[in-house]
C-alpha cells in the first residue's frame, strides 16, 4: 500500500484558496495532511480562521511556527516531519500550487516505486486571468475558471526556478522553495513529468511580494530581486502582457497547449543549472 501525505506551510497572504487546495489533493487520492501555520508574531485570529478552514476539509493543523524566515521554516518542518518516514511518499506544496498527474497519482507512483526512483518533478503552469489582470481570488468560485490560461512567466519574467520536485521519499532532501532534490534517483522527465498549476497571479500578489522584498532585503536573501522585479512589471504595465511571446500564454481546458514546450525548457535548465541554487547569472530587463 502507497502511503502518501500532502505537506505545505500556509502564512498570512493568499489563505484564502487553501480550501479548494485541500479538496484537490483529496480528489487525487491523497487522505494525510501535514498543516503548518507560518507566522511572523502571534496572530489569533489568523490561526482560528485557518483552523475552520482545514478542519471544514477533515483536516488538523499540524503545528504552528513564529518566525521571521519563511524558508528556514519550511526546510526545519519538513526535515522533522519526513524524516521521521523516510520510505513514505511526500507532496510537498506552497497552497497556491495544484499538481496534475496525467497517469494518475498513485499510479505514478507506484510505477516510481517499482523503478526504484525516490522522486519526481515537474514544472510551473502560471494560470492567470482572461484579460491579464490580477484578479481577486473569490473563494467561493472555482480557481480553475477564474484564471483559465496557463502560462511559462516565472522564469522570462523574474528569473525564478520553475522546476518543482512534486513527490519525494521522506528520506530525500530537497533545496530551497522544492525546485531540486539532492538524489540521484530521481524519475526522468521522459517518463512523469507533472504540471503545477500556480495559481500565484491574483489581487493580493503585489502587497505579499512589497512585504517580501522588505524581509528578504532586511535577512540579507537574494530572493528579494525576483519579487522586485514581479512588483516593478505590474507597477509599469498594470497586468500580464498576454501577447507577450516570452510568457507561452494559451488555454488550459482540457490541457495547456504550450506544455512540450515547458518541458523543453526545464531540461534545458537541468542542463545549465543543475541542483545549483545561488542565485543565476543570466541578466533579466523588466520590460
Amino acid at each position: 500500500m502507497i502511503r502518501v501525505h500532502v505537506i505545505t506551510v500556509v502564512g498570512g497572504v493568499g489563505v484564502n484558496i487553501l480550501p479548494q487546495t485541500l479538496r484537490h489533493y483529496r480528489a487525487l487520492g491523497v487522505e494525510s495532511f501535514f498543516v503548518i501555520i507560518h507566522l511572523h508574531a502571534i496572530d489569533r485570529p489568523f490561526v482560528a480562521r485557518v483552523r475552520a478552514m482545514a478542519a471544514a476539509c477533515g483536516v488538523a493543523i499540524e503545528s504552528i511556527v513564529i518566525d521571521r524566515d519563511a524558508n528556514r521554516v519550511q526546510r526545519l518542518a519538513k526535515q522533522r516531519i519526513m524524516q521521521a518516514r523516510p520510505d513514505e511518499w511526500f507532496l510537498p506544496i506552497d497552497a497556491d500550487e495544484f499538481q496534475t498527474y496525467p497517469a494518475g497519482l498513485m499510479a505514478t507512483l507506484a510505477d516510481c516505486d517499482r523503478q526504484g526512483y525516490d522522486h519526481v518533478c515537474g514544472a510551473l503552469v502560471d494560470r492567470v486571468s482572461g484579460d491579464g489582470t490580477l484578479a481577486p481570488l473569490r473563494p467561493q468560485d472555482s480557481v480553475w475558471t477564474q484564471y483559465p490560461l496557463g502560462g511559462y512567466v516565472t522564469y522570462p519574467l523574474l528569473g525564478g526556478d520553475p522546476r518543482k520536485v512534486v513527490a519525494l521519499k521522506g528520506r530525500v532532501t530537497m533545496g530551497v522553495g522544492n525546485h531540486v532534490a539532492y538524489s540521484s534517483t530521481g524519475c526522468p522527465l521522459s517518463r512523469h513529468v507533472v504540471p503545477v498549476h500556480h495559481f500565484k497571479w491574483v489581487g493580493t500578489l503585489l502587497p505579499y511580494l512589497r512585504k517580501r522584498c522588505e524581509d528578504y532585503r532586511r535577512l540579507n536573501k537574494p530572493w528579494w530581486i525576483e519579487s522586485d522585479r514581479c512588483v516593478r512589471y505590474f507597477e509599469r504595465h498594470g497586468r500580464l502582457d498576454l501577447a507577450d511571446p516570452r510568457f507561452l500564454i494559451a488555454p488550459c481546458e482540457p490541457d495547456y497547449a504550450a506544455w512540450g514546450k515547458v518541458i523543453a525548457s526545464i531540461a534545458d535548465l537541468n542542463e545549465r543549472w543543475g541542483r545549483d541554487q545561488t542565485p543565476r547569472d543570466e541578466v533579466f530587463r523588466v520590460y
